[in-house]
């Protein structure tokens, strides 16, 4: 499940997942608005990164919701409110 801690304007997303290069890994975050509109997403490497990303949420308002994706299991959703 992805932690997010928020400073201000930018949330930090940190899915504790092994990152197990190509074989089993977090793809990416994606960040949503209130109404489940695409904001930004990033894409990890497997091989050189870890699972934890910032993005700045300044424009967006009462609530947003962060995606993970792994490759085998899918996908978690977690929301905070701002």
């Amino acid at each position: 499940m992805p932690r997010i801690e928020r400073s201000g304007s930018t949330i930090e997303i940190t899915t504790g997942h092994e990152m197990d290069g190509f074989n089993h890994y977090i793809v990416k975050p994606v960040i949503l608005d209130e109404r489940f509109g695409f904001v930004r997403e990033t894409m990890f490497n497997p091989e050189t990164n870890a699972p934890v990303s910032q993005h700045d949420i300044g424009v967006l308002k009462n609530v947003v919701y962060a995606i993970s994706l792994c490759n085998k299991h899918d996908a978690w959703l977690i929301v905070i409110e701002i």
